[in-house]
């Protein structure tokens, strides 16, 4: 075994074991561990980088890295960089992101770079042939003191957040599509999906996604999460919280975004403007009484249409995909009204085929009007 770059086999031993021949040798190459931080919070992400160096002009064929047993780590991200060579030697440096799961001493065990070098042996009938073997360098165990967060908080880091919509002035049941993203260092895997509830307002959250790197000795990343919202009337949507841990200032911190309104023009109470209406202001009575002329109208003809149909079956009136998304949306607490809001969605906004309207209009009736079978 070879031990910060001495030669796992001494060459006199290699002599007796394996004859006259030309040998591998790992003298002058090193392998060091090194720490972002040596003391550290439970839950932080922190960087270790190893850097192997070996002289540019060894016989070294290939290299091999082996990293620790990780314990009580969680390995977030891995990157190899190129070699580079500097005052005559070849250096090789490895990444690792961890993120720490425990309080107390943590020792990361050596890692190791297996190292491949081509040598000559003579044969049996005294003719040089090339091998290739390996030689093991490794690198010393690093130790990393961790402590618990006093606070209750699930991140550790510094983080940012914002939410923007694709437009702030739509009609009725058009979604508007919110984009929240979270952006900072630290353990920006560990944020939980965000919830939003708004009266009123159908919403379809999607799964976050992270985007992650390692920035020479930090650990950064975003997080991004989109929203479809659907509403037949003007709505605001609220902020959103995030609270972390900040490990530089050793407290908790909170940011939020800023609360957007979002105008439904042409709903219900608002006029051709956007404005909601006031009383009788700039309408006549002509109009009025024509209007109310007209109701009684349509309300003995509504009558006449359902002393028509006398019928077991119950009324659908959502008569448009869109007007069935909206239905849909009030019960994703339903596993196949879910579904179908999320088929409906697609199919209406992204082109997807059409899904079964009959069995959608089933299962509207089923959550609209449970006691009629």
């Amino acid at each position: 075994m070879s031990i910060r770059g001495r030669r796992l086999v001494p060459m006199a031993a290699a002599v007796l074991l394996f004859g006259t021949g030309l040998y591998a040798d790992t003298a002058g190459m090193r392998l060091d561990g090194a720490l972002s931080k040596h003391t550290a919070f439970v839950g932080e992400t922190i960087i270790v980088t190893y850097t192997f160096s070996a002289p540019a002009k060894s016989d070294a064929v290939d290299y091999r890295f082996l990293p620790p047993a990780w314990k009580h780590v969680m390995v977030r991200k891995r990157r190899e960089e190129r070699p580079e060579h500097v005052g005559g030697r070849e250096i090789r440096r490895y990444r690792f992101a961890l993120t720490l799961l425990q309080s107390g001493r943590i020792v990361l065990t050596p890692a190791a770079v297996n190292v491949a070098h081509r040598v000559y042996r003579k044969d049996a009938w005294d003719r040089w042939t090339p091998r290739i073997e390996w030689r093991q360098v490794v690198s010393e165990p690093l130790a990393i003191n961790t402590v618990r967060v006093a606070a209750d908080v699930q991140s550790v880091g510094s983080f940012t957040i914002a939410a923007v919509t694709d437009t702030n002035i739509t009609v009725p049941n058009e979604p508007v599509t919110l984009t929240l993203t979270v952006g900072g260092s630290g353990n920006i895997d560990d944020i939980a999906p965000f919830s939003l509830t708004i009266p009123r307002v159908g919403v379809f959250a999607s799964d976050p996604t992270v985007r992650s790197r390692i920035v020479s000795q930090r650990y950064e990343g975003n997080l991004t999460q989109t929203f479809r919202l659907v509403a037949e009337q003007s709505f605001e949507i609220p902020p959103f919280v995030l609270r972390f841990y900040d490990p530089d200032l050793r407290r908790v911190r909170e940011v939020q975004t800023d609360p957007v309104t979002i105008t439904v023009r042409g709903s219900r109470g608002e006029n051709a403007t956007g404005n909601k209406e006031e009383g009788m202001t700039g309408i006549g009575w002509g109009a009025v009484t024509a209007a109310w002329l007209i109701g009684i109208v349509f309300g003995a003809f509504g009558v006449w249409i359902a002393m028509r149909r006398k019928t077991a079956s119950v009324q659908i009136k959502n008569d448009s995909d869109r007007a069935r998304l909206i239905v849909l949306f009030r019960h994703l607490d339903d596993p196949e009204a879910r579904g179908y809001a999320e088929a409906l969605e697609r199919y209406l906004y992204e082109g997807d085929e059409a899904p079964d309207e009959a069995r959608i209009d089933e299962v509207i009736r089923r959550l609209e009007h449970p006691e009629k079978k």
